[in-house]
């Protein structure tokens, strides 16, 4: 008889883990979406949003999780996450795994915009791994597999294109300056800002705000157009003569401004210089 409660309770104690295991149901997991944030662009960082519930009246915890993060054909993480969160029972709640992605890890996009090929409008990407959880049956692993496309940022292009010139007296000649903003993302751009100073011979002859609140279009190209006078005092007689003449001269541009990309407002300056033959006449 000395056997027989320990026989029953261990009966017991089987039986009651098998009813445990019977009423408790594991956590699940879906993917919700991937938000994206631009802040430069160098990189893009992104966030998988997944939603995680947990049936049981009993709380569980998430331990943290593994991720093999993949963009068009390169892995660019791959790793284990400790994220401790509480997960109490009947709740459903929001796992946030961040990752960024750098564009000068993305060799054969760099190519295609270093041989002027369009810049493409996304990357497809896929993600996969597992959230660990402690619960009443002990731990557990909840694997994913999701995947979508990422948007591509790139900097517009801003670069002084053509110059005209005509007479204004013997030492002054009126000048006009078409400065191109390329776009060469495949969504519209927003500027914010765009303020630029014009060099000419060196000398910074003109700044001005060309752009402000305006867009444009997916893949196209707006031109502003910079008009000021030019005189002898400012950049030297020779240099005015050789101008009003039809001469090249060397016009720089420099500035900064404020890009709406559609996913984040990033600060851009830029500071280029080109060989300009100003036609003669407006």
């Amino acid at each position: 008889m000395r056997h027989v409660i320990p026989i029953l309770l261990l009966a017991t104690l089987l039986n009651g883990c098998a009813i445990v295991q019977q009423i408790l149901q594991p956590p699940t997991i879906s993917f919700s979406r991937a938000e994206y944030r631009a802040t430069d662009f160098d990189s893009l960082d992104m966030d998988l949003v997944f939603l995680v519930s947990n049936p049981n009246p009993l709380g569980a915890q998430m331990e943290g999780y593994s991720i093999k993060l993949v963009v068009d054909g390169l892995t660019l993480l791959d790793g284990d996450v400790d994220q401790v969160v509480d997960l109490s029972g009947g709740a459903t709640t929001e796992i946030v795994v961040p990752a960024s992605l750098r564009w000068m890890e993305l060799a054969d996009k760099i190519q295609e915009l270093a041989e002027g090929e369009p810049v493409p409008d996304t990357v497809p990407w896929s993600a996969e791994g597992d959230v660990r959880f402690m619960t009443p049956l002990g731990e557990l692993g909840l694997p994913f597999n999701v995947g979508g496309d990422a948007p591509v940022i790139a900097p517009p292009v801003i670069q002084p294109v053509n110059a005209r010139v005509e007479p204004a007296s013997f030492t002054a000649v009126r000048m006009e300056v078409d400065v191109a903003v390329k776009n060469v993302m495949g969504r519209a751009t927003g500027f914010k800002r765009l303020d630029q100073q014009l060099r000419i011979g060196g000398n910074a002859i003109v700044s001005s705000r060309i752009m402000d609140g305006e867009s444009i279009p997916a893949h196209s190209t707006e031109i502003r157009t910079v008009a000021f006078e030019l005189d002898a005092l400012q950049v030297g007689a020779a240099l005015v003569a050789a101008i009003a003449a039809g001469g090249e001269v060397d016009v720089a541009l420099v500035g900064d401004a404020q890009v709406d990309t559609g996913i984040g407002v990033i600060p851009l300056s830029f500071n280029t210089a080109e060989g300009l033959m100003p036609s003669l006449g407006f």
